[in-house]
């Protein structure tokens, strides 16, 4: 059965869907590995350059799961998304047991997957907590700027008093300039005071102009430049999780 990995933040800019992405393909490199885009903004089916002809959305108005998922490449599978997911959330809120919904769509198309990577909207809304509920590891990405903390605490609050434990999780550091070292150490100092300096994981992914490339032009970075410093970085960081699982 699947491992399920959701990168989930309340905040903008941390890169959550890049690192979704990039995670999913180094997972195709060693077992077959589905997306599900639950970010209304639909960002990864965009950057992935998706035909897609059902989306999560369908999902949620009542078609089988398994009758929206997209091959992008061999051993990758995308379950897209759009921007008709906003109104969907919102008639979310009304269904019984709502933050259920999508773990128990995911468990029929489970056993065809060895790995399930979920990106998610920068929210704590319905979407956010459904994905949550489904996951066996969640990766918060944290942007090496000012700022990057904030919220953090909150947020793996919310993620424990859903799931009614302390979740499996794991902190990222993203866009890491090591020219600029002022950010990195005020959030470090942050985790620190938090208590969660542990949960900081060893790889970290480097600014790759690259990255940001291959995603408006709608290809992977393999394509883009197979010797991107961000692509070794994301092949670590998805065997640093895999092993924490």
């Amino acid at each position: 059965m699947a491992k399920v990995i959701t990168i989930a933040t309340h905040k903008g800019g941390q890169t959550k869907t890049t690192t979704v992405k990039n995670l999913a393909l180094s997972a195709s490199e060693k077992g077959n590995t589905l997306m599900v885009d639950l970010d209304p903004q639909h960002n990864l089916s965009t950057w992935v350059g998706a035909n897609l002809d059902k989306t999560i959305d369908d999902f949620f108005e009542g078609t089988p799961i398994e009758n929206t998922i997209t091959n992008i490449r061999p051993n990758l599978d995308i379950i897209g998304s759009s921007l008709k997911l906003e109104k969907i959330s919102q008639n979310m809120i009304a269904r019984n047991h709502r933050e259920y919904i999508f773990k128990r769509g995911l468990s029929s198309v489970q056993d065809k997957y060895d790995y399930i990577f979920v990106d998610t909207s920068p929210s704590l809304g319905v979407l956010v907590q459904n994905a949550i509920m489904a996951t066996d590891f969640l990766l918060i990405p944290l942007s090496q700027e000012a700022g990057g903390t904030e919220g953090l605490l909150d947020f793996v609050h919310l993620a424990e008093e859903l799931i009614g434990e302390k979740p499996k999780f794991g902190l990222v550091a993203t866009k890491v300039d090591k020219r600029k070292t002022v950010a990195s150490k005020a959030i470090k100092a942050d985790l620190a005071a938090f208590s969660l300096s542990e949960y900081l994981l060893n790889t970290s992914i480097p600014v790759d102009a690259h990255v940001d490339h291959a995603n408006t032009a709608g290809m992977f970075l393999d394509e883009y430049d197979k010797n991107s410093e961000a692509l070794h970085s994301y092949r670590e960081l998805f065997d640093e999780v895999i092993k924490l699982i």
